[in-house]
């Protein structure tokens, strides 16, 4: 799995099943009234830790290229460009360069065929526009299976591609530049 976008906190993902769901707060608050809040922080990974994810990555680390999983056992190899910067809820996050930043996961969770699953994060776009920017990939060498989020001016999509047919659209909320989102696709 690779991620990589404009900017953003924190990344969950959890063997889940349900429905899709795009939305603006997890909690219906005001994601930027949060930050630089350290209780905010606190709050919101207990959060997560009551959802019991079996990966959660929150970007923290003070130096370094490996991206601990706060969760299990899944760090992830901070790629390109590497910027720190505030991410929500008083937490810390990486800033994507939407050119070389990435962070790779390797093999892991690759839901296979209809496996269920959940995919979460908050995301701070400095730029929507006309361009297609990739938040979430992860295809098997073949192309056959795998599943991608991603966003353009007007839309913000995650789709699954199952025996190498991209299906099953989900469709969320328009981005807006500047302002953190919480995107979450079951």
């Amino acid at each position: 799995m690779t991620t990589r976008a404009a900017s953003w906190a924190i990344l969950t993902v959890a063997a889940a099943c349900g429905h899709v769901d795009f939305a603006t707060q997890r909690d219906g608050s005001s994601a930027d009234a949060h930050e630089g809040d350290g209780d905010a922080a606190a709050g919101y990974a207990a959060l997560i830790a009551t959802d019991r994810p079996i990966a959660y990555w929150k970007f923290d680390e003070a130096s370094g290229r490996t991206a601990l999983d706060s969760a299990g056992n899944n760090p992830g190899q901070i790629g390109g460009q590497l910027e720190r910067g505030a991410g929500v809820a008083g937490s810390a996050g990486l800033v994507f360069d939407g050119a070389t930043t990435r962070v790779e996961f390797g093999d892991a969770f690759p839901f296979a065929g209809a496996q269920p699953y959940t995919l979460e994060l908050w995301i701070k776009p400095r730029v929507v526009d006309d361009r297609v920017r990739f938040l979430i990939s992860r295809r098997t060498p073949t192309g056959a299976e795998g599943y991608t989020l991603y966003y353009g001016k007007d839309f913000v999509l995650a789709s699954r591609t199952i025996a190498g047919v991209e299906q099953a659209y989900a469709a969320g909320p328009v981005l807006v530049a500047g302002r953190f989102t919480h995107v979450a696709a079951t």
